[in-house]
């Protein structure tokens, strides 16, 4: 996590701490309780759980479809009440610039005191971020003046694609009702094993969807997608009519990482060309 701020010739009375919210990380390896007289209170007190993991000390990997959230904490590092306090938080990639965070109303600090915001975001680009948070403020001069104050921090990320998605249309031959058939093809395009835990096609208005993707007791099948690895799905259409480039729908995604963490996207339109 890079962070840059002007600098001022005066120290400021406030501070920003910045934090990414996000799951534990599973540890390289799990350390062992050493052989010494005191092996049996640390066999005794050893936590396998919390031995497999650990926090990330950086912003991390973060994927296309996962929400993005951070913790932002102001402090008053002075003895005095910081007056006219404005937060704001900007997340900028290559195409859009966000604004997550606007406090407006202006705030007051008393010595020693912090205030903590969180804010979240869906990551739809794959690619350089950079999070912005400015902190502006009022300093005494007199007893009836006063001089306003601010600083910036930067802090640069990249995000990750997630899924690749390939879908084709099929007419289904000699129905004389219009029925198409949808393939889909889902890439796990990470790092890691995810669960897909929810793929559907979400239908224009003038078509109904069967799920093909059911086991024989109807219930939907939940798949683990190794990295690297493609599955795929079907889906029946049926009910529209028409000629040409007919619009079907999208393919909605839900999927979880190895520590839970949600994502989720939603595909291109597909179409299919009838004559």
């Amino acid at each position: 996590m890079d962070s840059t701020a002007p600098s001022h010739p005066d120290p400021h009375s406030l501070s920003l701490k910045v934090m990414r919210i996000s799951q534990p990380l599973l540890a390289i390896r799990a350390p062992l309780p050493t052989t010494s007289s005191s092996a049996l209170n640390e066999l005794l007190t050893f936590d396998p759980i919390l031995a497999q993991t650990h926090l990330p000390q950086e912003f991390g990997t973060i994927y296309v479809g996962q929400t993005f959230s951070t913790y932002i904490c102001i402090n008053n590092d002075s003895k005095d009440n910081v007056d006219g306090i404005i937060v704001s938080a900007e997340l900028q990639d290559s195409l859009t610039k966000v604004l997550l965070l606007d406090t407006e109303k202006s705030f007051q600090l008393q010595g020693g005191a912090s205030k903590e915001q969180i804010v979240s975001h869906e990551i739809s680009e794959a690619g350089p971020h950079v999070l912005s948070v400015t902190l502006t403020y009022q300093t005494p001069i007199s007893n009836d003046q006063s001089r306003h104050r601010s600083f910036r921090k930067l802090y640069k990320f990249s995000t990750k694609p997630s899924l690749n998605v390939r879908s084709k249309s099929l007419r289904y031959p000699l129905s004389d009702e219009l029925k198409i058939l949808v393939v889909t093809q889902i890439i796990n395009v990470t790092d890691d094993a995810i669960n897909l835990y929810d793929v559907l096609f979400i239908p224009t208005e003038s078509w109904t969807t069967q799920d093909l993707n059911c086991d024989a007791n109807g219930k939907k099948l939940m798949e683990v997608v190794l990295p690297g690895d493609i599955i795929q799905y079907m889906f029946l259409l049926r009910g529209g009519s028409g000629q040409g480039r007919l619009e079907l729908g999208k393919i909605g995604i839900g999927w979880r990482g190895p520590m839970g963490e949600r994502g989720r996207l939603s595909s291109m339109m597909i179409s299919a060309h009838l004559e």
